[in-house]
């Protein structure tokens, strides 16, 4: 039969090494049954122990260990004045003051009536209708000969992309459609070269 010393070195084995981690080997509880549920075996080992504890945890006889569920919060970096800015878009302080200063600009503008917006709205429609037509005529244009067609509408078209960009009222959609006639009514009044 061994000592008590010696099996006590054996359940010091088994709670450094294999003792469940939802049981509290220091819970008097559990030293207790464990001790009385080994106390007939005469040559003790690690592993009667770990037997003897499965059977009584599987039978409920062993408390387990309290779970304490904290929450930790991450520390948070202080963020830099640059990282700040970058965070919301900006590069530099300069491009911060320069968005404060619309943003202000913005709001000190007055509020346009209604009456003023569907002015604008009926203008922006009429206008582009004007360069819808503008672009169907110049893809409507059909010169004598094929290869005469598609250097035509390339050169229309560079006439269109030159003037398109200031049109924004009606008076400048309705030029633009008259410097385009001018340049198709050209091209038709050029003689061609086969007739030559």
């Amino acid at each position: 039969m061994q000592t008590t010393e010696e099996r006590a070195v054996i359940f010091d084995q088994w709670r450094s090494t294999r003792c469940p981690s939802h049981i509290d080997p220091d819970n008097i509880t559990v030293v207790l049954s464990l001790a009385e549920a080994v106390q007939d075996i005469p040559d003790l080992k690690v592993k009667d122990v770990v037997q003897a504890c499965a059977k009584l945890d599987l039978q409920g006889q062993l408390p387990h260990r309290q779970v304490q569920v904290v929450e930790v919060e991450k520390p948070t970096k202080k963020l830099s004045k640059a990282d700040k800015l970058q965070q919301v878009g900006l590069n530099s302080a300069a491009e911060a003051h320069i968005r404060t200063e619309f943003d202000r600009l913005e709001k000190s503008k007055p509020k346009a009536s209604p009456s003023a917006l569907e002015a604008q709205a009926t203008n922006d429609l009429r206008v582009n209708e004007l360069m819808n037509d503008v672009i169907a005529s110049i893809r409507g244009y059909r010169g004598a000969y094929h290869s005469q067609t598609a250097r035509r509408q390339e050169e229309l078209f560079a006439t269109f992309e030159k003037f398109k960009d200031p049109v924004k009222t009606i008076a400048d959609a309705e030029k633009m459609q008259r410097t385009i006639k001018k340049q198709i009514d050209a091209f038709e009044a050029t003689p061609s070269r086969r007739g030559r």
